[in-house]
């Protein structure tokens, strides 16, 4: 991580540190007049050639203000999904987990409970579920 943003080797990235890292990124490299912000994926469907998406508009970000939402379908030739660290958790629920002699740890936990003792045990053996 760049020096200007205060992160050191081994320490958790905040959230807030992340996103102005990646505005930094997409101005330097022209990237945001490609973005739309506000937008919600509600399908996305690999084609041949691309991606078609049906997106839906989030002023209200959830809550019951605003103007309804607004619909639509875009086609594209990349996708790029980042939901990131903070995303919500989806609770890991596994048939034998209670049993398992290592370390379960939901991604969305992380920052909370990747001390570097943990972050070396996952380094050695580690399975990623999604997130949503």
């Amino acid at each position: 991580m760049d020096d200007v943003l205060g992160v050191k080797d081994e320490e958790h990235i905040p959230g807030e540190v992340i996103y102005e890292y990646f505005g930094r990124y997409a101005e330097k490299h022209d990237l945001t007049r490609r973005i739309e912000f506000g937008q919600k994926v509600m399908v996305a469907e690999e084609l041949q050639a691309g991606w078609r998406l049906e997106l839906e508009t989030a002023w209200s970000k959830g809550q019951a203000i605003g103007p309804p939402p607004v619909q639509r379908t875009i086609r594209c030739s990349k996708l790029i999904i980042a939901a990131g660290l903070t995303s919500a958790s989806v609770p890991i629920n596994i048939k034998g987990s209670e049993e398992f002699a290592a370390p379960i740890v939901n991604i969305g936990d992380y920052a909370r409970e990747g001390t570097p003792n943990l972050r070396r045990q996952l380094h050695r053996s580690c399975y990623r579920f999604g997130g949503r």
